[in-house]
């Protein structure tokens, strides 16, 4: 852990860097059922939404990171902002398995798997997905602060102030014109970058520890059903 004197956002730039180099290395390939129980598909279905997660929060946050350095900051804070959503969707995958493991109810964790892997908006979806907002706001009461970090990053997502005029104009008062191009506005770091790696920090851990939820409860399945 840095000391105090020792953050910057160059030094959050390489721990990010460091942090997406450690993901990259350890995604799994596949998820092969050969090592879980056959009496329940529950632990795979959980194993593999972990993992799919794990392969969508690595693929975004390295584009997003790629982005940031080059100073294209709109299109970067629109990855981080999912990064943050796939993190909260992560923890409570983390929550789940632990309500299941305590309550013993199969079908209210069947559903949440099932919504979580093939749940959609759309009119072709069986299922209805998963409220990301809803995770955000879970994951808020254990991390104070998260909701609003979150809504930070949605100010660049939607088309509004910060997202368009902020980021690509900028009034020549005395031409009495709106040059427009490039982003204009460079935002600090603190508004995307700091939330960003607290997210990615957040995965990192609630991901390490579904494995061992995910362990139990294969063993539970194994010796039980």
């Amino acid at each position: 852990m840095r000391s105090r004197k020792e953050i910057s956002e160059e030094n959050i730039r390489s721990d990010i860097r460091d942090l997406l180099c450690r993901f990259e290395a350890c995604l799994p390939d596949r998820v092969d059922p050969a090592g879980l129980t056959l009496k329940s598909k529950i632990p795979f279905k959980a194993l593999s939404l972990k993992e799919l997660l794990f392969h969508r929060i690595t693929s975004i946050s390295t584009a997003g990171m790629e982005m940031y350095e080059q100073n294209r900051r709109v299109p970067a804070y629109i990855l981080m902002r999912s990064a943050l959503e796939t993190s909260a969707l992560c923890y409570v995958l983390r929550k789940k398995l632990e309500a299941y493991l305590n309550d013993r109810d199969i079908e209210a964790l069947d559903n949440f798997l099932m919504k979580a892997i093939s749940g959609g908006r759309d009119e072709k979806s069986k299922l209805p997905a998963i409220n990301v907002l809803t995770c955000i706001d879970h994951l808020n009461k254990e991390y104070p602060d998260f909701r609003r970090m979150y809504d930070v990053l949605c100010e660049y997502a939607h088309p509004n102030y910060q997202g368009t005029f902020a980021a690509f104009g900028s009034v020549d008062s005395k031409n009495v014109w709106l040059d427009l191009g490039a982003e204009h506005s460079q935002p600090p770091p603190e508004f995307g970058l700091a939330p960003f790696f607290m997210a990615l920090l957040i995965f990192e851990e609630h991901y390490n520890m579904c494995a061992s939820l995910i362990a139990e409860m294969n063993e539970h399945f194994e010796k039980n059903t």
